[in-house]
Order: C-alpha cells, then structure tokens, then sequence
C-alpha cells in the first residue's frame, strides 16, 4: 500500500477543524470531493452541539499486486480477529469472576437491590456484597 486518506465532515459542519485564511476560507480552502456526497451547510444554520460524525471517506492507493479494495477487506476482516479476541477474553474473565464471586455477579458489579448499586467488598479475605460503604 502506498497512501491512505481518510476525511469525515468535508464541509466541517461540526467545527473540527479551524480553517486559517486571510481573505476568504471558501477560495483558499476548496471543498474536497466527498463534499458532493454531503449537503453543504446553509447560511445562517445555528450550529448542532449535539452533531457527530456520520460519514468517513477513505482513499486507498495501492502498490503492487493487491488491490485497493482487497487491502481494506483484509484490514476489516483483522479488525474483526482482534475485536472477537477482546470480547472472548472479557467473557472469559466475567466467567472467572462468576465462578469466584458465586454467581451473583453482573457486568462487574453484585447487581441491583432495594437499596442501590451492590458492589464486592474484601471483608476477612473473603468477597462479600454490601453497598459502596461496606455495610
């Protein structure tokens, strides 16, 4: 592989960027061409604090034999590998934690009663369920 662009937000609708210009942004920042895949923001749109990213563009230039698109297959298909690895060794470890803990745990915690979160407390070398305060 020989270069890889990545861009989201060609138009920076959400203000990631701050674009340096000394006459006019729009003349000495031109939009890139996945701006034609997005709606250019309106004059006068009040700003969206609570807008993310929704939209990622890559490039790929390949050199060589493989070709674009089979260099991000296989880089999707390694992301996948290494992802189910972390999840298998999470769970394994939630296992462990159960069978240490007798069962009764849930996502880390001793779960939810009446009074709130129950969290395990080291009390006398042994793991016992009480509130965040120990009783």
């Amino acid at each position: 592989m020989s270069a890889v662009a990545f861009e989201y937000d060609p138009h920076n609708k959400l203000r990631h960027t701050t674009l340096w210009y000394e006459e006019s942004a729009a003349a000495e920042w031109p939009p890139s061409r996945n701006a034609e895949w997005e709606d250019p923001p309106l004059p006068g749109e009040p700003f969206d604090y609570n807008a993310v990213p929704n939209k990622f563009y890559f490039d790929v230039e390949a050199l060589g034999q493989i070709p674009p698109n089979e260099i991000i297959f296989q880089g999707i298909k390694y992301l996948q590998e290494k992802l189910a690895t972390v999840v298998r060794d999470l769970q394994e470890r939630d296992d462990r934690d159960d069978e240490q803990f007798g069962g009764g745990r849930q996502n880390g915690f001793g779960g939810w009663d009446d009074t709130g979160l129950q969290s395990p407390m080291r009390i006398d070398d042994e793991y016992r369920f009480g509130d965040v305060n120990g009783f």
